[in-house]
């Protein structure tokens, strides 16, 4: 009987050594996904602007982080097209839902020739709908 738990011991960390390198396997695929998007925008891109749909505290600022989850719209043509990522950035203004002053900004969105669906976004300037092309600044590593 003693043999039969030791058996059991020994194979216990299978599920989660399984489940440990499912987690990591999947963490690098987002990183990776995430390398792919940003090379294919930045290498050929066309310019629109963009409009904040969500704006999700992801911690609800417990121990002081400050990770947020925002979702964003922006089109091409007659397409509409949504992302969403992940930043520290915080606007205020945005901590109430659907709040008024967070659904006037505006932001510059640069967009795939390739695949339209694939953005990055400049957070760093709201153009507050001021869309002409002359106060676009082309530094694409503020885009995210």
């Amino acid at each position: 009987m003693e043999n039969d738990e030791t058996t059991e011991d020994k194979w216990g960390w299978v599920p989660l050594s399984i489940c440990f390198v499912a987690v990591v396997g999947y963490q690098l695929y987002l990183i990776r996904s995430a390398n792919q998007n940003e090379t294919l925008v930045k290498s050929d891109y066309l310019i629109t602007y963009g409009k904040i749909l969500e704006y999700l505290d992801l911690n609800g600022g417990v121990n002081g982080s400050d990770s947020r989850q925002i979702r964003y719209s922006y089109s091409v043509g007659n397409v509409r097209y949504d992302r969403e990522i992940v930043t520290e950035l915080i606007f205020p203004e945005c901590e109430e839902p659907l709040s008024e002053a967070c659904q006037a900004k505006t932001f510059w969105v640069i967009y795939s020739k390739i695949d339209p669906s694939k953005s990055l976004i400049n957070f760093e300037v709201d153009i507050k709908g001021d869309t002409a092309l002359s106060g676009f600044h082309e530094k694409v590593d503020d885009f995210y």
